[in-house]
């Protein structure tokens, strides 16, 4: 079966140990790999609600947790500061292509849960980057909750993601 991995960036309380990490995330984990700021988790079994659960999990039991993103094949990474910042930060000897976004927030705080791209929580593989304004997000992100899913911020571009995730699900 192909990899899932989980980014989750860890902030203000130091590096949980690896037990911590399995504890929160359960036996679903099959992986825990140290990265810049935080850890990758491997999942089993990658459903939606399953990864929605073990995300809920790990960011509600590990103390500054911030899952950023879940994927077979991409890694996103966020980071406060300058691209070169951000690239001189991390591994990138197999990277093949990358994204830097840079935003001037106006609404909204400035910190990685809030930095774009936004992560399709909890589809694999949807990154979306997004100017503009969702009309309809409150209505939106209160039945995403009901339905389980979490949020990493209060922008509103960052239930584009879940809505492409739904549609794929459905064949579109």
């Amino acid at each position: 079966s192909k990899r899932y991995s989980l980014r989750v960036r860890v902030d203000g309380a130091g590096d949980p140990e690896p037990q911590t990490i399995y504890r929160a995330g359960g036996s679903d984990l099959f992986d825990v790999r140290a990265a810049a700021s935080g850890f990758h988790v491997s999942v089993r079994d990658a459903s939606p609600p399953k990864v929605a659960q073990i995300v809920a999990n790990l960011e509600s039991q590990i103390p500054g947790a911030l899952v950023t993103g879940g994927a077979y094949s991409l890694q996103i990474e966020k980071e406060l500061g300058t691209a070169e910042a951000l690239r001189d930060k991390l591994n990138t000897d197999d990277a093949i292509h990358g994204i830097a976004h840079l935003r001037m927030a106006t609404e909204s705080r400035i910190d990685p849960a809030h930095a774009q791209p936004f992560w399709g929580r909890p589809n694999p593989d949807i990154v979306v980057s997004h100017n503009g304004h969702v009309t309809n997000y409150d209505r939106l992100r209160i039945r995403y909750e009901g339905l389980g899913f979490s949020f990493a911020s209060h922008n509103d571009s960052e239930i584009i993601g879940m809505l492409v995730g739904e549609a794929m699900e459905t064949g579109l």
